[in-house]
């Protein structure tokens, strides 16, 4: 029975540093949305000239996504290189951040040449199109789902002019 109840007092501070932190917002619990919003976040892996590409969408035509396909959309109320989607709109609109501010690498491509960096008030780096923060809607399932666009009459992709 001593033994037991150190364990029992460990197990109850655990618990109670898990709500604490949970309450205080050190530990955020984030709603499951699915495989594809397990893959979003900085991505490291990707080369400067995949950072965004555009695809083509029949009806809509050419739009934003990152390297893996997965659709990009800007924010109608965002102000110049600064974002206002934080908090429970971060959560749905999930910024497309950036690993490092170190730079984009060579600029050579168009769409490259278009994306900017800013800092958002917590201190993470977010990609801009132009002056337009970047973000993943949370319901968008698949690669080239664009399920938010034209929520809210603010949020939509960006579509991109076809180069000659």
């Amino acid at each position: 029975m001593n033994k037991t109840l150190p364990t029992i007092i460990a197990i109850i501070i655990v618990i109670a540093i898990i709500v604490v932190s949970w309450i205080t917002g050190i530990f955020v619990i984030t709603p499951d949305v699915g495989p594809l919003s397990e893959s979003i976040g900085p991505s490291p892996a990707l080369e400067s000239s995949t950072i965004v590409k555009s695809i083509a969408h029949s009806s809509l035509g050419n739009y934003l996504t990152d390297g893996m396909d997965r659709t990009l959309y800007v924010y109608g109320k965002d102000e110049s290189l600064k974002s206002s989607c934080e908090g429970e709109c971060a959560q749905k609109w999930i910024p497309y951040y950036v690993v490092n501010s170190e730079g984009l690498g060579q600029r050579d491509d168009n769409l490259i040449k278009r994306i900017n960096v800013l800092r958002r008030t917590d201190g993470s780096y977010q990609y801009a199109y132009g002056e337009k923060p970047l973000y993943y809607y949370y319901q968008d399932k698949q690669p080239k789902d664009i399920n938010g666009n034209g929520l809210n009459e603010f949020w939509s992709i960006v579509l991109i002019e076809q180069q000659n």
